[in-house]
C-alpha cells in the first residue's frame, strides 16, 4: 500500500461499503453465486485517487456440487417423534415411500448456511409435482435442521394467553393415504435487506420423482381424562440436557388428542414466552407460517410445555403450563475460535481478525474494548464473512480485548445472538516517523522538515518549540514534510511529528512524536560591505540578506562602537550618510558595521568592523626667531579640530640648515635647535596622511647677526 493511502473498490451494491484503510477485505455484506473480479486504487488522504490494479478473478459458490459427488444437504433423513425411522437400517434395502403417521425431517447442519428451505409437495401418482397449486404443498423457510407440519384449521383461541402470535399452518395439512415428495437446500439470508438470499442446491429425498412418505393418517377419535402430559411423556430435548443448535421437539402422543400447543420461555412461570405453536402431530421444529424461529443462547434454561387439545383445531384445552414442574433445556452453541490476532499479539497498522466459521450463523458480531468485560466496546462491527480488516484505529499502547459471536436468523429480519468467544487480548502500536536525514541542522533560510512517509496515516502534526521557549502546532498536515510560513529569530528551533490514523466515527487517533528534529537558525551578517568615499562624498553598501526586512548600521570612531557616530536604520542594502555631523566635518579614522533585521525585529550578526578615512585639516604654528650664526629654538605646535596631532611628522629647514623632521608628542608639539648660517628664510612644514594639508608649511624669516 503506498504511504498514506486508503485502500478502496467500487461497493458491489448500493449500501455496500467496500472502503478499507487495510491491504486485505473481506465483505460485510455476501455475494451471490457468481464469477467475480476485482480491482483496487490508493486514495490519498485528500480524496484523490490513484490508477486501478486489477486482481485475479474468482468464483463463489455456497454449497454447490456438481450432479455426481454427494448432494449439497447431508443424512436427510425421515424420522418421527420416536426416533429415524431408518435408524440401524441399510439405506439400500429400502423401499419408498415409507409410510408414518408423524413425518419428521431431519438432516446434517450445512456449513455456512443460516437456514434452509423444505419442499414438501404432494406425488400425483406420476411423479412429484413441484407446482402443485393446492393445499398440500408447502414450502417453508427453517433455521432448524428438522422440518415437522404445523396444525391447520386452527380456531384462533389461545389456550394460554400471551402477546406472541401462534404458529400454524393455516389451512395446508395432510391428507391420509397421499403420498409426498421431499427436496431440501441449504440457504445463506444475508444480514442486511439489500443483501442476496443465496440457495445452494437442492437434496432429494430419496430422489427427484420419488416420493419420500406416505401419510398414515390421524389419531382416532377418543377421550383423555386428563388430557394432559406427564414428565415421562416429554422426550426431547431431555430435561437438563444442552443442545448446541435449534431443538426438535418430541413428545409421546396422548390418547384423545388431536392437536397440540407448544410454548417454550424463558421462566419457568411462562411469562417470557419466545414461542408459541399449534400442531397435530407429536413432534414440532421452530418456524412459523413463513419464516424461520430462532432462539438466543442464553446462560439460563428454557422450559416448555405441551398442551394437548381434544379437537383438531385446537379447542378443548384443559392442561395449563404451570400444572407440573415443566422440562427445561439449555442451549448453547459452539462460539467461533480465534484464528488472528494471536493472544497477547502486538500489532502494528491495520489489523484483520479472523475467526472459524460457527454453525448456523446469519451474520458475525465482532467487538473490540479496553476492558475484558466489553462493558464500553470502542468498535462493533457486523459482517457476514468469518474475518473482517479494521476500518478503524484502536487505541495504541494499551491492552485491547476483542471477541465475536455468531448470530442466528429468527425470521427474514431479524437475529439472536449465540454464544461469545472468550475475550482475546492484543496490542495496537503505532509507528512514529523517523527523521529525513537530509533535513538541514542550520541556515538563515526557512527550512523543508521532512521524516519517513507512515503506512496508514492519513495526515500529520507538527510540535514546534521555538528559539525562544514558544510552542506552536499545526494540526492535520496532508505531507510528511513541513515548511514554516515565517521563522524568525536566532536560536534552535525543535520540531516533533506524529502520524494521524482515521477512525470510523471520522476522528483520528494520534500515533507517538518523532525524535525531536532540530534547526539552529541564524541572522548571518550581510556579505561584501563596501565603502565608497570621495571629497564630498560617502557612500557604504553590502549585499541584500534573504529574510532580512531592513538593516542596522553603526558608524562609530572607535573599531569597539564604544561612541557612534550614527545608528540608524535602513530598509536598502546600502546607505549615504549627510556628512553634517561634526566628526565627518573635522575627519579622521571612522569604522561602520551592518546588521540584518527580520520581520519580527531580531537583529542578526554584524559584518566585521569596516574602517575608513575622511581628511582633517591640520592647524601649523611655530614659534622662534632663528637669528644667523646663533643657536636659538623653534617651537611648533600641531592641532586640529579635534585636538593637538601627536605623531604628525615636523620637518625644519632652510637658512643654510639640512632638513632636520621629528613627530609631534602627545601635545601635538616638536622642539628644534637650530643655528642658520645665511640670511634668508627656515621652512617648517607638518605632514600626517589622514590630515589635509599634508605639506601645511610656515616660513620663518632669519634675522641678522645681531
Amino acid at each position: 500500500m503506498g504511504a498514506g493511502s486508503k485502500v478502496c473498490c467500487d461497493p458491489l451494491r448500493f449500501g455496500s461499503d467496500a472502503t478499507t484503510i487495510g491491504t486485505s477485505h473481506a465483505p460485510l455484506e455476501q455475494l451471490d453465486n457468481n464469477t467475480y473480479y476485482w480491482r483496487v486504487r490508493a486514495i490519498d488522504p485528500g480524496g484523490n485517487a490513484g490508477l486501478w490494479n486489477g486482481g485475479p478473478s474468482f468464483a463463489k459458490t455456497f454449497a454447490n456440487v456438481p450432479p455426481t459427488p454427494a448432494p449439497s444437504v447431508k443424512n436427510l433423513r425421515l424420522r418421527d417423534n420416536l426416533g429415524d425411522a431408518l435408524s440401524g437400517v441399510d439405506p439400500g434395502t429400502v423401499s419408498y415411500p415409507l409410510t408414518t403417521g408423524v413425518p419428521v425431517l431431519a438432516w446434517n447442519p450445512v456449513p455456512g448456511a443460516s437456514g434452509y428451505q423444505v419442499d414438501v409437495t404432494l406425488h400425483d401418482g406420476s411423479g412429484c409435482d413441484w407446482s402443485y397449486p393446492g393445499f398440500e404443498h408447502w414450502v417453508k423457510y427453517t433455521s432448524t435442521n428438522a422440518w415437522t407440519p404445523l396444525g391447520s384449521g386452527w380456531g384462533g383461541v389461545k389456550p394460554f394467553p400471551d402477546p406472541l402470535a401462534v404458529s400454524s399452518d393455516g389451512i395446508t395439512s395432510l391428507e391420509p393415504g397421499h403420498s409426498y415428495c421431499v427436496r431440501v437446500r441449504p440457504v445463506d439470508r444475508a444480514s442486511t435487506s439489500s443483501g442476496p438470499l443465496v440457495f445452494g442446491d437442492w437434496t432429494y429425498l430419496p430422489g427427484n420423482g420419488t416420493a419420500a412418505f406416505t401419510f398414515a393418517g390421524w389419531p382416532g377419535v377418543a377421550t383423555c381424562a386428563p388430557c394432559a402430559l406427564s414428565a415421562s411423556d416429554y422426550r426431547e430435548p431431555v430435561t437438563g440436557s444442552t443442545v448446541g443448535r435449534m431443538p426438535l421437539f418430541t413428545w409421546q402422543p396422548i390418547t384423545g388428542a388431536q392437536s397440540y400447543y407448544v410454548l417454550v420461555a424463558r421462566d419457568p412461570s411462562f411469562t417470557n414466552v419466545v414461542d408459541y405453536a399449534f400442531t397435530q402431530v407429536p413432534a414440532y421444529a421452530p418456524r412459523t407460517l413463513s419464516q424461520s424461529k430462532g432462539y438466543s443462547d442464553e446462560l439460563t434454561r428454557y422450559y416448555w410445555a405441551v398442551l394437548p387439545a381434544r379437537q383438531p383445531g385446537g379447542g378443548g384445552v384443559s392442561a395449563d403450563p404451570l400444572g407440573g414442574t415443566p422440562p427445561s433445556f439449555e442451549k448453547r452453541s459452539s462460539a467461533p475460535a480465534h484464528i488472528a490476532p494471536a493472544p497477547g499479539a502486538v500489532l502494528d497498522g491495520p489489523i484483520t481478525f479472523r475467526w472459524t466459521p460457527a454453525e448456523g450463523a446469519r451474520q458475525y458480531r465482532l467487538e473490540v474494548a479496553q476492558d475484558p468485560s466489553f462493558a464500553n466496546p470502542i468498535h462493533t462491527v457486523e459482517t457476514d464473512s468469518t474475518a473482517y480488516t479494521s476500518n478503524t484505529t484502536y487505541p495504541a499502547d494499551t491492552n485491547l480485548f476483542w471477541r465475536v459471536r455468531a448470530d442466528a436468523e429468527d425470521g427474514s429480519s431479524k437475529v439472536v445472538g449465540l454464544m461469545w468467544s472468550s475475550a482475546s487480548p492484543f496490542q495496537k502500536r503505532l509507528p512514529a516517523p523517523t527523521a529525513d536525514a537530509a533535513n538541514p541542522t542550520t541556515g538563515a533560510f526557512l527550512p523543508t522538515i521532512a521524516w519517513s512517509p507512515v503506512p496508514g496515516a492519513i495526515s500529520y502534526d507538527v510540535h514546534a518549540i521555538e528559539a525562544d521557549g514558544d510552542m506552536k502546532d499545526f494540526t492535520n498536515l496532508p505531507s510528511h514534510a513541513f515548511t514554516p510560513l515565517k521563522m524568525t529569530g536566532k536560536g534552535i528551533f525543535q520540531l516533533q511529528a506524529r502520524a494521524n490514523f482515521p477512525q470510523a466515527n471520522g476522528q483520528v487517533v494520534h500515533g507517538p512524536y518523532s525524535s525531536v528534529m532540530s534547526f539552529a537558525r541564524t541572522i548571518p551578517e550581510p556579505s561584501n560591505p563596501a565603502s565608497d568615499i570621495g571629497p564630498k562624498h560617502l557612500a557604504m553598501s553590502w549585499s541584500p540578506r534573504l529574510g532580512a526586512k531592513e538593516y542596522r548600521i553603526q558608524i562609530a570612531t572607535r573599531p569597539d562602537f564604544a561612541a557612534f557616530v550614527e545608528n540608524t536604520i535602513t530598509q536598502a542594502p546600502n546607505y549615504a550618510p549627510l556628512l553634517t555631523q561634526s566628526d565627518y566635518v573635522n575627519g579622521g579614522r571612522l569604522y561602520w558595521r551592518v546588521a540584518a533585521i527580520d520581520a519580527d525585529n531580531n537583529l542578526g550578526d554584524y559584518t566585521a568592523p569596516q574602517e575608513f578615512g575622511i581628511a582633517q585639516s591640520m592647524r601649523l604654528r611655530a614659534f622662534g626667531s632663528p637669528i644667523k650664526g646663533r643657536r636659538t629654538t623653534i617651537s611648533v605646535s600641531v592641532a586640529s579640530a579635534r585636538g593637538p596631532v601627536a605623531g604628525a611628522r615636523v620637518r625644519v629647514w632652510g637658512g643654510g640648515m639640512r632638513s632636520r623632521a621629528k613627530l609631534t608628542n602627545a601635545e601635538g608639539r616638536a622642539t628644534f635647535a637650530v643655528r642658520p648660517t645665511r640670511r634668508g628664510r627656515v621652512y617648517v612644514v607638518a605632514t600626517k596622511a589622514e590630515f589635509v594639508g599634508a605639506k601645511t608649511s610656515i616660513a620663518i624669516r632669519v634675522a641678522r647677526t645681531s
